[in-house]
């Protein structure tokens, strides 16, 4: 994996960027089950835009899963937190919401929805966004780990 991610940040120092950000194989009581990174490379001059990292983050007691997207670079975009977030939006359940919090000194946006995993999205810089989806874990669990994860990764 370490080549992977190696090459990755050749590519970048090729186009003049480097994607820098690694994410860890554990936080806290949370242990990486997978790992897949996938660089974004524009089809008409080959270069490299941008990664993003695929993790799984299992916890052995109680039992839970938290998906992990890091997307870094230009050509993946930042993350828009809305000034005014509503707690339902369509067909979604009235009981629904998107609330706009900060996360370890970051803009975040999380969103709950009855029956579904909890959502968290945290913009980390310009140009790299992190989501959060945890499944078996609640709101403040995946604020807590999300808060966690930016601290190993040294953000500020």
């Amino acid at each position: 994996m370490r080549r992977i991610i190696g090459a990755l940040m050749v590519m970048g120092l090729m186009c003049g960027r480097v994607f820098a950000l690694e994410l860890p194989d554990s936080v806290g009581e949370w242990h990486s089950v997978s790992r897949h990174v996938q660089s974004l490379i524009t089809e008409y001059n080959g270069e490299s835009h941008g990664t993003v990292t695929y993790m799984t983050y299992v916890r052995e007691s109680p039992s839970a899963r938290v998906e992990v997207i890091l997307t870094e670079g230009a050509g993946t975009g930042s993350l828009y937190v809305p000034e005014n977030a509503r707690g339902s939006r369509g067909v979604m359940p009235a009981d629904s919401g998107y609330e706009r919090l900060t996360v370890a000194g970051h803009e975040a946006v999380l969103e709950t929805v009855p029956g579904m995993a909890v959502a968290l999205a945290v913009s980390l810089s310009g140009d790299a966004v992190m989501t959060a989806e945890g499944q078996g874990v609640d709101a403040e669990g995946v604020v807590d780990f999300a808060g966690r994860m930016i601290d190993r990764l040294n953000i500020q």
